[in-house]
């Protein structure tokens, strides 16, 4: 069903339980290139140093609101001249939260508590469209 990946993925998440629990998840399909962040501050260092084809992103950060930071993250891309995936991930999936997400390029929306279930969805969807482009 998955493939080795060695595309880098950044984990924007201040719980560090959940980056764990993602970080294994996405481990056992084989990523390997993952990197983390448990502030705004801290992913847009580590995003200014490379690009990341995968990003999952906390809309409730410490230091910023994630739909914000999404905007960023998008901004820079586009600059860049490159593409990302962008999954948000919250516990507060209000219908708000997620058309804003939408309407801003996430790709896809884990609600919390994650599952490894949900995480294998929506990392298969979205493998799915991009090996159909």
């Amino acid at each position: 069903m998955f493939n080795q990946h060695e595309a880098p993925l950044l984990i924007i998440e201040d719980t560090p339980d959940v980056t764990e629990f993602l970080s294994t998840v996405l481990r056992s399909v084989g990523y390997t290139n993952i990197h983390t962040a448990s502030t705004a501050k801290e992913a847009m260092q580590i995003l200014c140093s490379q690009p990341f084809d995968w990003i999952f992103l906390d809309i409730e950060l410490p230091d910023s609101n994630g739909i914000t930071l999404l905007q960023t993250i998008h901004a820079e891309a586009a600059k860049k001249q490159y593409s990302v995936n962008v999954i948000m991930c919250s516990a507060h999936n209000s219908v708000e939260n997620v058309k804003e997400a939408w309407e801003l390029g996430a790709k896809g929306f884990l609600v919390k508590p994650l599952s490894e279930q949900k995480i294998l969805n929506v990392i298969e969807r979205l493998e799915s469209m991009s090996t159909h482009k």
